[in-house]
């Protein structure tokens, strides 16, 4: 995909009717329960949004999800009145899923472009790098993508989830009703790594037990070698965070091998978007742990979904960082309201006091650590790409493993 144009996104709002016939980015959608419209267009000096997106790269799969989401929320805000009566409007720029790019992309957001608010980023190792920018620069940063945790910061918060939500219910549930004999495996990085030192004692108190633990380098193509072990290990489970395109070569692999027919494979943090690109045969009887699905069956994920289709098309799948992507919009548009300045100190002051009712539940940050309390979902996968949910987690409490 090519460099998109920065001034094509300025101006998208539910209230630019006369917008260009055809951009699927202008289609109208009807505000969500949670923002009705005002019947007053907003006017004045715009509220500048910031997104930090891959759009190419190696995450582009997720990045124009996580704009049209954004979008969804803006168009949302802006049929209510805007925020203090100003409107919103997205300044894009793309990470291009690469550390020191989106450094330089978070720079021009603050210094050139003057925006109010970062949200987006997706790959540990790029928001870990904006991060440090957003803080010398008292900005801002909503995070809305699953990970490792060890981030915590006044103006950083995070709907992302991190690995004790992801696996303090869904681990002893598979332990008790799949097998208890797990193998990991993992791309060679920081959210897979980090994120298995959380599971592992809960694997352990669960009454589990770990009989293998790999990690594989990203574009890793020999699968063979690797199988095999797995299979010599004779676990019951394949508990497996491997990243992007290579999970999906990892999955075929196994089910190619025979190995799925006799032991089960569990993954976090996906859900429909991701499994659209997985072959039938092998996403059938996959389990998941994710704090989205678009299965969920609430008033408020119906009007979700709705918006975001109208944007995206019918027949558009979702998965849990893009809707995050919308949540923290949405957060972030209550924050302003209630501190009454998009000041950054104000505006962290109100993040910790503000919730909202999400597509997948109830949002609110704990005030220690500006992670979100989430409701988490165990679900299975069948081969049409339905999700199963198998049991619902309420509240689940963010660890970091940091404190503000």
């Amino acid at each position: 995909m090519n460099k998109m144009n920065r001034r094509d996104f300025l101006k998208y709002s539910a209230t630019a009717a006369a917008a260009v016939a055809g951009s699927r980015l202008l289609t109208g959608c009807a505000p969500a329960p949670t923002a009705e419209p005002s019947g007053k267009a907003p006017s004045g000096e715009p509220i500048r949004i910031g997104v930090l997106s891959p759009m190419t790269g190696m995450a582009t799969w997720s990045g124009q999800m996580m704009l049209d989401c954004t979008q969804l929320a803006v168009n949302e805000m802006n049929a209510a009145g805007g925020l203090l009566g100003r409107p919103l409007e997205i300044v894009l720029e793309d990470t291009e899923t690469n550390p020191e790019r989106a450094v330089a992309k978070a720079q021009r957001l603050i210094l050139q472009e003057n925006v109010d608010v970062i949200v987006g980023t997706l790959f540990s190792s790029v928001r870990n790098a904006v991060k440090q920018v957003t803080d010398e620069h008292q900005m801002i940063l909503l995070n809305p993508t699953y990970y490792e945790g060890k981030q915590c910061g006044k103006y950083y918060f995070s709907t992302g989830s991190v690995a004790n939500q992801q696996f303090s219910a869904f681990v002893p549930w598979l332990v008790e009703n799949v097998g208890a004999r797990f193998f990991l495996v993992g791309s060679d990085y920081a959210w897979p790594r980090g994120s298995f030192e959380v599971l592992k004692p809960i694997l352990a108190e669960a009454g589990g037990e770990l009989v293998g633990e790999e990690y594989v380098p990203l574009g890793n193509t020999e699968w063979t070698a690797l199988i095999r072990r797995i299979d010599a290990a004779n676990p019951h489970v394949i508990a497996r965070l491997v990243a992007g395109s290579d999970g999906v070569a990892f999955g075929n692999a196994c089910y190619d091998f025979g190995l799925l027919e006799k032991t089960a494979m569990a993954t976090a943090g996906i859900a429909e978007a991701y499994f659209s690109g997985v072959r039938p045969e092998v996403r059938a009887g996959m389990y998941v742990s994710t704090d989205y699905t678009m299965a969920i069956n609430s008033p408020e994920n119906h009007a979700f979904l709705a918006g975001y289709r109208a944007i995206a098309g019918q027949a558009a799948p979702l998965d849990p960082i893009p809707e995050h992507q919308y949540e923290n919009t949405r957060l972030y548009g209550l924050a302003v309201e209630k501190a009454g300045s998009v000041d950054s100190d104000a505006v962290a002051k109100a993040l910790e006091e503000v919730s909202f009712q999400g597509p997948a539940g109830p949002i609110t940050f704990l005030k220690e650590n500006h992670h979100a309390v989430l409701t988490y979902y165990t679900c299975r996968v069948d081969k049409w790409n339905n999700l199963e949910i198998l049991l619902v987690s309420d509240k689940m409490e963010p660890d970091p493993r940091c404190t503000i």
